[in-house]
């Protein structure tokens, strides 16, 4: 068996968010814009301009929020299954048409070949077999509906 920490991390808007972040937040009726996944200590993140990208970090403060899910098990195999997925999607570009049309005009459509950022995080979080998103559809979920699951449920 494989363990793993898994953190969500949460961003807050602050004086010196943008246009498109504060549209998020009050679409979503949020203080949070964005979220993304640490797994061990591999951060998963999904930004406009550069899409996809796995580093190694450390937790920042100032305008992060974070939670810590329990400690997830999987065997050997899922474990390899899942890095696999993970590397595979570092470089896919932001997926603009999809948030669009998933979230903003709920027409339920996306490119498999890019992500957004909450689209990602619910497809590794169900990938992990977190229960809370396993009713949940990748696409049609935000940073806020995410929020109210880990953050306030």
């Amino acid at each position: 068996m494989e363990k793993l920490a898994v953190k969500l991390a949460f961003k807050k808007l602050d004086k010196n968010s943008n246009f498109v972040a504060k549209s998020v937040a009050w679409y979503t009726r949020s203080e949070y814009y964005h979220v993304e996944l640490v797994v061990n200590d591999i951060w998963v993140s999904v930004f406009p301009g550069t899409g996809v990208k796995l580093n190694t970090l450390k937790p920042l403060k100032d305008t992060w929020d974070y939670k810590d899910l329990p400690n997830i098990e999987l065997t050997k195999k899922q474990y390899l299954i899942f890095m696999e997925f993970l590397k595979d999607q570092e470089n896919k570009k932001y997926d603009f048409l999809g948030i669009f049309l998933a979230q903003v005009i709920p027409l339920k459509i996306n490119n498999r070949d890019k992500w957004f950022c909450s689209e990602l995080v619910v497809k590794l979080l169900q990938m992990l077999y977190v229960k809370e998103t396993f009713s949940l559809v990748p696409a049609s979920t935000s940073p806020g509906h995410l929020e109210k699951i880990f953050l306030k449920g």
